[in-house]
This record gives structure tokens, C-alpha cells and sequence, in this order.
């Protein structure tokens, strides 16, 4: 449990160093070990990433056996407005 605190106060302190897109959020959660902590081995393996401008529907799946998603992603800029006009 230490090691995955370890891992998202550094993904704080990335996010702190100015303004981010969406897409440097998510690189910084996987550059950090975010995934990896959680036992996942990574984008093309059991993550699926969507990719493209149009039709997105998240940004990050996390799948489990069977390829089925066990958990949704979405990421959002830091500047963002408040997270709770995202939550549904």
C-alpha cells in the first residue's frame, strides 16, 4: 500500500507543474506506475486506450478476464472545472 501512495503523490506532483492536457494526465499516470501498481501489464495487454477526436466514449479501460472491462478511466485536464460537474 505504501508503494501505490508513493506512486499517486508523485502523479500530484507531476500534474502540479503547470497546465496539462487530458493525454499528458493520462502519460503521467502511466509513466508513474499508476497501472503497473495496480497489476495491470499495460496499454495493448489488458488496458485498452481509446484513441481518436471523434465518437470517444472513455479514455481508459482496464480490463479483466475475458477481455470484459473491470473498471472505466476518464481523465481530465487539471484546470478542468470542478470534478464534481463530470461525476454521473
Amino acid at each position: 500500500m505504501a508503494k501505490f501512495q508513493q506512486v499517486l503523490r508523485a502523479i500530484g506532483k507531476a500534474c502540479e507543474s503547470g497546465p496539462l492536457t487530458e493525454a499528458e494526465v493520462e502519460k503521467i499516470f502511466q509513466e508513474k506506475g499508476f497501472f503497473a501498481e495496480l497489476g495491470y501489464d499495460g496499454v495493448g495487454k489488458d488496458i485498452l486506450a481509446q484513441r481518436g477526436r471523434f465518437r470517444k466514449r472513455f479514455d481508459v479501460a482496464l480490463l479483466g478476464f475475458g477481455g470484459r472491462a473491470r473498471a472505466v478511466m476518464e481523465f481530465k485536464k487539471v484546470t478542468a472545472t470542478p470534478l464534481e460537474a463530470f461525476r454521473q
